[in-house]
């Protein structure tokens, strides 16, 4: 007994020493260098389905960046100032000292962020004990989702931090009100004016506004009997109401009153079209069906499960006679909870970023219940059964545990535990539903059994407690920690790297429209728009009311950008010139101009003899009103069944020509046409030959698994078994101007069928509707030695051509490893007639 005695007192003074106001220091710097580390990479591709992740961060600093780049604060009709007046006037503030970029708006978030962790682990250590406060704070700094979005500058993790502020006053005005000190009110004042702040903040977290209120009026419905303590709750409900209420005048005269036109069309907008997008009751209910928010935690299962089963128990207490031994953050925990989960289970529109104001009252729950279980072994008290429960307590509980069984469980089932928050999943099914209700009749009967085998009372040993919350920790930093270690020892750099690319190709001077523009051109030294049909700077042509220079439009299938500005502004696309395309987040980005020349080809004369010397009448027009530009011209001639770009049959005498702005001028091009009689066609350009590779691995695929090989070119290849006919490669889903291409396939074959088609290599647009050029490449062309060669398709196109795709289709006759598709192209004009030489 001795020894045991000993062994809970060491114990103890490890947790005493684990708990420490130390280690909380020492583990915030830790958490402080988790988000600082790659402050300008990429987040994770998987972190959420959404493109906004990776670029709605230029967005929300428009108006900041505008003011210290080019002295005003309104370029255009998108000014999140309205949708956040203090988060911007903080933003240019901060900037204004440490200057304008990516990494200077991510340490921003992540100072916010810090703010938050701190302030949670004081209100939980300051309600519950410092074994809570520490457990809260491992919970919430080691979150996979709330480490990621902290270091992102967006509008999400700031306007947490403030609500978290809000929580903090509101915790510590009932704590001092517990605890008998004076001025307890100033701080429900307080908590009132930062809750209302939230919302300035960000207006989407509207629907937590209620939340402190509720939780005093529950208070105060849980005392009604008490007068001292109900009398307490209206006090505190003053005070709260006051606050937020002063808060509310002052913003409604000073801000929103001058400018409600402006932050109503906002509101409209969010409400309309991503909140509430149906008023049918079917696509309500079904929304309600496809709630997501369990499988974007079920990486976290420890979180996840700590969380619904804290909340059981606490459901299950309320309806006994412990209900008023329950904390008043308890209650605040529960609401808290309850708000963000009925809003984004309702909302049609849920990246993962609108979960993340769920993960503190998360955190708090899941820590309440081990840090109580601890706290009770440590000091050898007795985990006491209530003595009277109500019918209410078990179907309460009971339903609860269904809709966990149901719910929570379903995706882990269906994902397992290494899919990313992110990706998609399926939905509950029957099997799902039985195992809610097996859930529920177990929990409640071995519940009910404990309750009389044991006489409503236990004792757990502190070794055996302090082993399963150690146990829970470790497993919990794991799962955690798996999906933060992959994206740290990795890093991607693509948007920091495209602002670069930018910079290089446009030089120093241009004005970029697209919905992503503002967030991949934060670091360049350019103008940015944002123009959508519905939303913001579509009512009047932004050709014509602004000086743009260049598009960056996603081919996106959601929002079918680069179609939309084809479909609503064919007169300035149709002069548009395809600069380059980029590959972010599996989807496809088009950079245009809007400055390059105009070319035209004006030959009358199209008959001709074998190697006659010609001159070609051209026209040419500098569409670039800044400056001078000096372009070389050239045109080709293809066979009209071969237009390949690497083989023309006959070249020009390369002419030089210097145009002032918005000049045009005919002039000739010389040259000899080719020996060989024949019908070809006549390509002019003033371009260099383009090139762009399509790796295998990012690419869709039905049959193949994408396995590591030293000698492909991203150490990477997409590996095809035999046995299955299908797809192994497709989905680019690019745009593609006029000119002439040539595809390539770069792939080896280990096994083979003799004298049989292996695969079918082709072009196709329009999602494979439309079929431009295909290739059969049987066994004979290929030698099965395991080496790499690359097969030719080359092929034309007379116009702009969208969801253009390279697909390798497999006849299941061979095995073999396909590492790329590249693509060679010079863009320019076609002649509209063939020429014939004869």
């Amino acid at each position: 007994m001795r020894n045991s005695h000993a062994k809970q007192v060491g114990g103890s003074r490890l947790l005493n020493i684990l708990c420490s106001w130390k280690t909380a220091v020492l583990l915030l710097l830790i958490f402080l260098g988790s988000r600082a580390v790659h402050v300008t990479a990429d987040p994770p591709k998987d972190l959420c389905w959404s493109l906004g992740v990776f670029f709605d961060e230029g967005m929300y600093n428009h108006n900041a960046r505008n003011a210290l780049r080019f002295g005003e604060w309104r370029l255009d009709e998108w000014n999140d100032y309205y949708y956040s007046a203090i988060s911007t006037a903080i933003k240019y503030g901060v900037m204004r000292v440490i200057g304008v970029g990516r990494a200077q708006i991510r340490l921003i978030s992540i100072a916010y962020s810090m703010v938050s962790l701190l302030l949670l682990y004081l209100a939980a250590r300051e309600s519950y004990g410092k074994t809570t406060g520490m457990l809260t704070l491992f919970f919430f700094g080691t979150n996979y989702l709330s480490t990621m979005y902290s270091r992102l500058g967006m509008q999400d993790t700031q306007t947490l931090t403030i609500f978290v502020v809000a929580f903090y006053f509101w915790q510590g005005g009932f704590y001092r009100l517990q605890q008998g000190r004076r001025r307890w009110g100033w701080w429900l004042f307080w908590a009132g004016v930062f809750t209302f702040l939230s919302y300035t903040y960000k207006n989407l977290f509207l629907y937590l506004l209620p939340t402190p209120f509720i939780a005093v009026i529950a208070y105060i419905l849980l005392n009604v009997r008490k007068a001292s303590l109900r009398k307490q709750g209206l006090t505190a409900l003053t005070f709260l109401t006051a606050g937020f209420s002063s808060a509310f005048v002052i913003w409604f005269t000073t801000f929103y009153y001058p400018n409600r036109e402006i932050i109503t069309q906002f509101g409209d907008f969010f409400t309309k079209v991503q909140m509430f997008p149906s008023t049918k009751l079917l696509h309500f209910l079904k929304t309600i069906y496809t709630t997501p928010i369990f499988a974007y935690f079920s990486h976290t299962p420890v979180l996840l499960f700590g969380t619904l089963a804290m909340i059981g128990v606490l459901l299950f207490l309320l309806c006994t006679e412990k209900r008023t031994e329950l904390q008043p953050s308890d209650i605040f925990t529960i609401v808290w909870f309850f708000a963000v989960f009925t809003f984004t289970t309702i909302i049609a529109y849920r990246p993962t970023r609108y979960i993340l104001p769920i993960i503190p009252p998360m955190c708090l729950l899941t820590a309440r219940g081990m840090g109580y279980i601890l706290e009770q072994a440590q000091a050898g008290r007795l985990l006491e059964f209530p003595r009277h429960v109500s019918r209410a307590a078990w179907g309460i509980s009971g339903l609860w545990f269904v809709f966990m069984g149901i719910f929570a469980v379903a995706p882990l089932r269906i994902r397992g535990l290494y899919h990313a928050p992110g990706s998609p999943f399926n939905l509950p099914v029957l099997r799902d539903v039985v195992l809610g209700l097996s859930l529920a009749l177990f929990g409640m009967a071995f519940v009910a059994y404990w309750r009389e085998r044991y006489s409503r009372a236990i004792v757990v040993p502190y070794r055996l407690a302090f082993a399963c919350v150690i146990s829970l920790l470790c497993a919990s930093l794991y799962f955690d920690g798996t999906w933060y270690r992959r994206w740290v020892v990795s890093p991607a750099y693509v948007i920091e790297e495209t602002g670069r690319d930018l910079i290089a190709r446009l030089g120093d001077d241009a004005y970029i429209a697209g919905l992503n523009a503002a967030g991949v051109a934060y670091d360049t030294p350019y103008k940015v728009l944002c123009s959508w049909e519905g939303f913001v700077n579509y009512k009047e042509n932004p050709f014509d009311k602004y000086r743009l220079t260049h598009l960056f439009l996603s081919n996106d299938r959601g929002t079918e950008e680069r179609r939309y500005y084809f479909k609503k502004y064919p007169r300035e696309m149709s002069r548009a010139t395809l600069l380059q395309q980029y590959l972010i987040k599996d989807t496809f980005y088009s950079l245009f101009s809007l400055v390059e020349p105009t070319l035209k080809i004006q030959v009358k004369t199209v008959n001709f003899s074998p190697g006659q010397a010609v001159d070609f009448l051209m026209s040419m027009t500098n569409r670039d009103f800044r400056q001078p530009r000096q372009f070389q011209v050239n045109w080709y001639l293809y066979p009209q069944d071969m237009p390949d770009p690497l083989a023309p049959a006959a070249i020009s005498l390369p002419r030089s020509l210097e145009f002032e702005p918005k000049q045009e001028r005919p002039f000739y091009l010389s040259g000899a046409l080719p020996t060989q009689p024949g019908i070809y066609r006549l390509l002019a350009s003033w371009q260099e030959t383009k090139t762009q590779t399509f790796e295998a691995q990012k690419a869709q695929t039905a049959i193949g698994e994408i396995v590591e090989d030293a000698a492909a070119s991203d150490g990477k290849a997409m590996r095809i078994l035999p046995g299955i006919r299908d797809f192994a490669l497709y989905g680019q889903y690019v745009y593609l101007p006029p000119g002439a291409y040539h595809a390539a396939l770069r792939v080896k074959v280990s096994r083979k069928a003799a004298s049989q088609p292996l695969i079918r290599f082709e072009v196709t647009a329009n999602f494979g509707k439309k079929q431009i050029a295909q290739r059969d490449i049987r066994s004979e062309e290929i030698a099965a030695t395991g080496e790499y060669l690359e097969l030719a398709l080359p092929f034309a196109l007379t116009e702009e051509t969208g969801e253009v795709e390279f697909r390798v289709f497999s006849y299941g006759r061979a095995q073999m490893a396909i590492d790329n598709v590249s693509v060679a192209a010079r863009e320019g004009v076609w002649f509209r007639s063939p020429v014939t030489i004869e």
